[in-house]
């Protein structure tokens, strides 16, 4: 049985664009998702259809972010932040995120290297390291955090739906019941926010 005492957040990495796989976005501006990054966008939000969300928060797709394959932990952006401070950055408001959304089924929509450096810091992976986790386009990874410590429960999925993390999934059924009542009293359902700190 999953923790019913923590909030639960689903990492997405954006889906395809035109340049994915094939050109670096550095500073770049202008890369939208392609035809097959909104077919990856219609089929993430079918997987979603068994779980109520209670926030989605999104990084801008335009990118500031470049890839560097030697000695993450110590590379800094010319001008910009390091890697170290883009991840104390990010878990900072990976946390503030849980803090404010107590129990709730969160969306983080951004880039697969804020995705990696998530799952990294949670597992406790070296951040020279980070980039040997994959994460592909249009990927769901699952965290709990809260409670008794964060917990991994899905890493870079890319099929299937999500039903064992819906309302439903996590609790005996007197929990089930009392959260359905809440969920009908709840009003419209989560709007999405652009969100910086989130960003690549």
């Amino acid at each position: 049985m999953l923790p019913v005492r923590m909030t639960t957040i689903f990492l997405i990495r954006h889906g395809l664009t035109a340049a994915t796989g094939s050109r670096l976005y550095g500073r770049a501006e202008g890369f939208h998702l392609d035809e097959r990054g909104r077919a990856q966008a219609d089929q993430l939000a079918a997987r979603f259809a068994s779980v109520r969300l209670t926030a989605v928060y999104s990084s801008p797709l335009e990118r500031f972010w470049r890839d560097v394959v030697r000695s993450p932990s110590t590379f800094r952006f010319p001008g910009g932040e390091s890697f170290a401070e883009a991840r104390a950055r990010v878990m900072a408001e990976v946390e503030r995120i849980a803090r404010r959304h107590r129990r709730g089924r969160i969306a983080v929509a951004t880039h697969g290297d804020i995705v990696r450096i998530v799952l990294a810091d949670l597992t406790g992976t070296p951040l020279d390291s980070f980039q040997r986790i994959v994460i592909d386009p249009a990927s769901v990874s699952v965290v709990h955090i809260g409670g008794d410590g964060p917990h991994v429960f899905l890493v870079n999925d890319t099929g299937g739906g999500l039903e064992r993390f819906g309302p439903w999934g996590t609790a005996t059924p007197r929990e089930a019941a009392t959260r359905a009542t809440r969920l009908s009293r709840r009003g419209p359902p989560a709007r999405r926010r652009d969100h910086p700190n989130l960003r690549g």
